[in-house]
């Protein structure tokens, strides 16, 4: 076994990139970013903005390193009853993101390996797959656990309390040991133990998750796109709140606005940018006549998860069948006239 000095490993620190958040304030509270080896656990309720922190990292981590990125791949591992949690990737908000930061969504998908976990014994499983992914590819920077503990939190039956409190143990800690092996980033989120008016509540998952966390950061919705963020443990900085927004760090502005405004700023976008663009007259008209199809499918489309370089693919060719329909209906039309011309005669 070999060993390095003090001075090696502070002068590694130094030298390692770090992966941003994407908010310059969330960025400086932690410390400047997340280093790897490091275990982050964030943790807050479903309007709390974790979920999507956690989806920022992601893309964030296929970002080259002078963007704040770690020009690498990314594992997410979704643990949950899908029935009870409906904790699922959000590829549409993946997929805003990733244009926000001028990236191919469709290249950004391809460099994050999702694996499920519907039960305690699925998340031990996922949990050896990961291993599995981060020893054989070297380019993968992020591990993302989202609700790591929640499976072991609610009841079970194929495990007793013991069992379940062990197997999260052994999860946790194979896991952040592969990561500090490979240089990767360890993040993993939950929700409160017990939310209460005041104070902050701890994470759940019990002692250990909390032991075992390298540092630990409370998030909390205040208002509309405002967050707040209290730092309850890291190894070198005093606990302390900062309040923050998710529209900084590139100038994203809200991505995760209702179907229905991201539907219409797409229109617009297209109306300013693509149609004008149209070189044929009638594809411009075919698409007034699927504006009305959209509209009145919008309930449909809210379910789709398209990446938006197959999005614009689809709509051209769209849009050229359309007009060859419109043609074919023209010309059939005509047909059926001077037929029934023929047969009046």
């Amino acid at each position: 076994m070999g060993f390095t000095s003090a001075l090696e490993e502070l002068r590694d620190l130094e030298e390692t990139s770090l992966l941003s958040t994407g908010c310059e304030a969330l960025d400086r509270l932690i410390g400047g970013g997340l280093r790897p080896k490091a275990f982050y656990l964030f943790y807050g309720n479903r309007q709390s903005g974790v979920d999507e922190l956690l989806h920022r990292l992601l893309v964030l981590s296929t970002l080259p390193r002078e963007m704040g990125g770690l020009d690498g791949k990314a594992v997410y591992i979704n643990c949950g009853n899908y029935r009870i949690e409906r904790t699922t990737l959000d590829f549409n908000l993946l997929t805003g993101l990733s244009k926000a930061y001028g990236l191919d969504p469709t290249k950004v998908l391809e460099r994050i390996h999702v694996v499920c976990a519907f039960s305690p014994e699925q998340e031990e499983e996922a949990a050896l797959k990961v291993k599995h992914l981060v020893e054989v590819d070297d380019s993968i920077r992020l591990v993302a656990f989202h609700n790591i503990s929640r499976l072991f939190t609610t009841d079970s039956r194929s495990l007793n309390q013991r069992a379940r409190i062990t197997l999260l143990q052994r999860i946790v800690f194979e896991t952040w040991r592969s990561c500090v092996e490979r240089s990767v980033v360890f993040v993993a989120t939950c929700r409160p133990l017990k939310e209460t008016s005041s104070g902050v509540p701890p994470p759940e998952g019990g002692g250990y998750l909390r032991h075992m966390a390298t540092i630990i950061v409370y998030l909390k919705r205040l208002r509309d796109d405002a967050y707040a963020a209290h730092l309850m443990k890291h190894p070198n900085l005093p606990q302390r709140k900062i309040s923050f927004t998710f529209q900084g760090g590139g100038g994203l502005g809200r991505i995760t606005g209702s179907f229905r405004t991201r539907f219409q700023e797409e229109l617009r976008e297209l109306e300013r940018s693509f149609i004008k663009a149209l070189r044929d007259p009638r594809r411009r008209e075919a698409f007034n006549s699927l504006v009305e199809a959209w509209g009145s499918e919008q309930g449909a489309m809210s379910y789709a998860n398209i990446p938006s370089v197959l999005d614009v693919m689809l709509l051209t060719a769209v849009l050229d069948n359309r007009k060859r329909i419109e043609e074919l209906a023209e010309q059939l039309s005509e047909v059926l006239s001077r037929l029934r011309k023929l047969q009046g005669g």
